[in-house]
C-alpha cells in the first residue's frame, strides 16, 4: 500500500509542479545540483488521416531518465507516464509514453495532440497535428424545381467534407448544361421547355468515399408551359368501308394538357361505338380511331389540348376528294405525239382529269399556268359516267391519254390533277418529257443527171486523174 501511494504522489508532483518526487533533482550533502540534458529525436508533424482510419503520434526523447511524459490535446489530459488519464477505448498508449495511438479516427479528434517532457528547468513541448479527411457528401436543396417557360430558375446543391469539396453541374442526358455555375447554384436565365429534365451536382474533394472519389445529386426542373400540339398528316384520303382509319396528334405541355377530340363544336366520347381514343403517355402521342369509315365520317377532326397556362388546337381533314396523281414513266408515239401515264386513286367515282403542259425553258422546275403569258395548254378529260345503282367506290387504276400536235425535237413539262365528287386533287409531281427531232433526208449520190449537179472544179479533176493512173499501175 506504502509503494502505491508513494507512485501516486510521484505522479501528482509531475503534474503539478513538473518534478520527480524521487528527490534525485535537489543536491543533498555530498552531491551538487545536476540536470539532464534531455532532447526530443521526434519531429513536429501534420498528419492527414482518412475518417475511421488509425494515427500513430511518436514522442522519443532521448536522455529521459527519471522525467515523465504526458500528453495532452487542447486542455484535456490524456496520459501521464504509464497511466492513461483520459477514459478513451479509442486511445492506446505505451507506459513510457514514447508514442500514442488512437483509433477510428473521428472529425471531432481534429487539431493538435501535444506531448510534454516535465523536467526541473523548463517544460520539453513536441506538438502533432492531426487533420481528419472526410470524402465529399452532396445534398440538393431541392429535388424538385417548378418555373414557367421564359422565366429564371437556380438549382442548388450543398456539398461537406475535408477538404472542402469542389461542385460541378451537368445534365443528367449528357446535353450541353445550360446557364451559369456560380459557386454552388446553377443559375438559368430565359428558362425555355427544352430545358425540362433531371441535372446532376456533383462534388470531389481527392478523399475516396464509400461511393467514389465523386458524388452527386440530383434535382429535376419541369419547365411548365401552355400546350403545343405537332401532327404529322393533317390529311387523310380513306377507303370507303374501311375497317379502321387513325387519326393522330403528339401534345405537348406541363403540367400535362388536357386532351379530347372534336368534330365541329361535339366532342367525342370514347364509348361511342365508332370512335375508339387511346394515349401514349411516354411520347405524348393521341390516337383517334374511326371504326368502318362512311361517306358520313368526311370532315373535319379536332385535336384540341388545354392546362392552366392556355390552350391549343390542330385540325385534321377526312377527305373525299382523290389522291395526288402519281406520273408513270410514258412512251414517245411519235415526233409530234407522247403517251402519257399516270396513276389515279380515289374513294369516289372519277369526274374527270386536268392536265397542263406546255414547252419547257431553260432550267425550269415550276409549271405556273396562272399566268396566261406561260402559254399553257390544258386538255380535259371527262371521267367515266354510271349509274346510280353500278356505283364503283375505292378505285385504283392506271390512265393513259396521247398528247398530240406536240413541237417535234422539243423539251415538255406537264402536271395532272384528278376530280370527282368532293374536290380536285393536288397537282401531281412536275414532270418532264422529250419529243423526237424531225427526220433529216439522207444525201443523194452524185450524178451528172441530178438536178443538184454542180460544176466540177480543177481539184475534182486532179483527184480523178490521179485515181485512174492508180489503178493503171496497179493492173
Amino acid at each position: 500500500m506504502k509503494f502505491n501511494f508513494l507512485m501516486w504522489a510521484k505522479l501528482l508532483l509531475v503534474s503539478l509542479f513538473g518534478f520527480d518526487s524521487t528527490w534525485s533533482y535537489w543536491p543533498d550533502k555530498k552531491t551538487e545540483f545536476h540536470a539532464r540534458k534531455a532532447y526530443f529525436s521526434s519531429e513536429t508533424q501534420v498528419f492527414r488521416v482518412k475518417i475511421g482510419g488509425e494515427v500513430t503520434f511518436p514522442c522519443v526523447v532521448e536522455n529521459l531518465g527519471g522525467d515523465v511524459i504526458t500528453w495532452s490535446t487542447g486542455e484535456r489530459l490524456l496520459t501521464a507516464g504509464p497511466v492513461k488519464v483520459y477514459n478513451e477505448e479509442r486511445l492506446i498508449h505505451n507506459h513510457n509514453g514514447s508514442q500514442i495511438t488512437l483509433r477510428d479516427v473521428q472529425p471531432r479528434d481534429k487539431g493538435e495532440f501535444s506531448c510534454q517532457v516535465n523536467n526541473i528547468r523548463k517544460p520539453m513541448v513536441l506538438t502533432h497535428t492531426l487533420d481528419v479527411l472526410i470524402p465529399p457528401r452532396i445534398v440538393a436543396r431541392k429535388s424538385e424545381v417548378s418555373v414557367t417557360v421564359t422565366e429564371e430558375a437556380e438549382l442548388e446543391c450543398v456539398a461537406h467534407g475535408n477538404p472542402q469539396p469542389k461542385i460541378s453541374w451537368r445534365r443528367k442526358d449528357g446535353r450541353p448544361l445550360p446557364g451559369v455555375v456560380v459557386g454552388h447554384r446553377l443559375h438559368l436565365l430565359s428558362v425555355g421547355r427544352e430545358e425540362t429534365g433531371m441535372f446532376q451536382c456533383m462534388a470531389e474533394n481527392g478523399v475516396h468515399g464509400d461511393f467514389g472519389d465523386v458524388v452527386y445529386d440530383e434535382v429535376m426542373l419541369h419547365v411548365n408551359f401552355p400546350p403545343q400540339i405537332e401532327v404529322e398528316k393533317r390529311q387523310y384520303f380513306p377507303k370507303i368501308r374501311e375497317e379502321r382509319l387513325q387519326l393522330s396528334c403528339r401534345v405537348l405541355g406541363e403540367p400535362s394538357p388536357d386532351v379530347n377530340w372534336k368534330r365541329g363544336k361535339r366532342v367525342l366520347s370514347g364509348q361511342n361505338q365508332k370512335y375508339k381514343m387511346s394515349t401514349n403517355s411516354d411520347t405524348g402521342m393521341h390516337m383517334l380511331s374511326l371504326l368502318e369509315v362512311t361517306e358520313e365520317d368526311l370532315g373535319n377532326y379536332t385535336c384540341h389540348a388545354t392546362n392552366h397556362l392556355g390552350w391549343a388546337e390542330e385540325t385534321i381533314t377526312v377527305s373525299g376528294k382523290p389522291l395526288r396523281p402519281v406520273i408513270l414513266p410514258g412512251n414517245v408515239e411519235s415526233r409530234r405525239s407522247y403517251r402519257l401515264r399516270w396513276l389515279i386513286e380515289s374513294a369516289f367515282p372519277i369526274r374527270g382529269h386536268n392536265i397542263y403542259f406546255r414547252l419547257s425553258r431553260e432550267g425550269e422546275n415550276h409549271l405556273h399556268c396562272e399566268n396566261p403569258l406561260n402559254n399553257c395548254m390544258m386538255l380535259r378529260l371527262e371521267g367515266e359516267s354510271s349509274s346510280h345503282d353500278d356505283v364503283v367506290f375505292n378505285i385504283k387504276k392506271d390512265m393513259d391519254v396521247v398528247l398530240r400536235d406536240l413541237k417535234p425535237d422539243s423539251k415538255y413539262i406537264l402536271q395532272v390533277q384528278t376530280i370527282n365528287d368532293f374536290g380536285s386533287s393536288e397537282w401531281s409531281a412536275l414532270y418532264k418529257f422529250d419529243t423526237y427531232p424531225e427526220p433529216v433526208a439522207p444525201l443523194a449520190p452524185w450524178s451528172p443527171f441530178s438536178s443538184s449537179w454542180t460544176q466540177p472544179t480543177f481539184l475534182s479533176y486532179s483527184l480523178l486523174l490521179t485515181s485512174v493512173i492508180l489503178v493503171v499501175y496497179l493492173i
